[in-house]
């Protein structure tokens, strides 16, 4: 079931199955770890006030609405890149996709949510 069809609720959970199906937990046991640092007493907290939680949670919600009207193509190279970190050649690979088509979808992807969360953005 594409991305744009499902209900709010449900795009991690469309996400997540969609990327198991499509890319095999041992490929993501073989990608290079996270290095962790450890945080000294100087670092500020992150505790953050109604607000600001407000307001990011309208940005995630706009955000959802403008992906909702990316194509299915531009939805899954978003979400293998940016969501599971892959590389571009392995995005290409998993959608069966060349190279240079993964990084056009990217691209026309990026530029349509900007647009989009632009226009939104002097509207609201």
């Amino acid at each position: 079931m594409p991305f744009r069809t499902l209900p709010p609720t449900e795009h991690i959970t469309w996400l997540a199955v969609w990327g198991c199906h499509q890319c095999p937990q041992e490929h993501y046991r073989k990608q290079k770890r996270m290095a962790l640092t450890e945080l000294g007493e100087s670092v500020p907290g992150t505790e953050t006030g109604p607000e600001q939680r407000l307001e990011e949670k309208q940005l995630r919600l706009k955000l959802l609405s403008a992906m909702e009207e990316l194509t299915d193509d531009q939805q899954n190279v978003l979400a293998l890149r940016f969501g599971y970190g892959m590389p571009i050649r392995e995005v290409a690979e998993v959608i069966v996709k060349s190279e240079g088509s993964v990084k056009m979808l990217q691209a026309r992807a990026i530029m349509a949510l900007t647009q989009r969360l632009a226009v939104e953005g002097k509207a609201g």
